[in-house]
């Protein structure tokens, strides 16, 4: 899937038609998100921040997870803590 999303963002570049659809996908998925998340948010400034963070987050580190150098334990708990921080926070 990562590869195929990876020709889909390159060619999204020239492409409005294209663009357009990975737009919507992005934005469809915010709403899954969204939905499910919202049984556990606090605010809606907070669950709008943390599936902010969230998407962005897993599409750009399943390319560049092999290179970092925190193994992927942490790095799920760390993600895990700032995205409850943001769910339960007032902000």
């Amino acid at each position: 899937m990562c590869r195929i999303f990876r020709e889909y963002w390159a060619i999204s570049t020239r492409n409005k038609v294209i663009d357009e659809y990975i737009k919507q996908y992005y934005r469809d998925w915010a709403g899954i998100l969204c939905d499910k998340l919202k049984l556990v948010s606090k605010t809606e400034k907070g669950l709008s921040r943390a599936v902010s963070l969230f998407i962005p987050f897993v599409e750009g580190y399943s390319i560049a997870a092999l290179a970092m150098p925190e193994r992927i334990d942490v790095v799920a708990k760390d993600l895990t803590d700032a995205l409850w921080g943001l769910l339960s926070s007032d902000a």
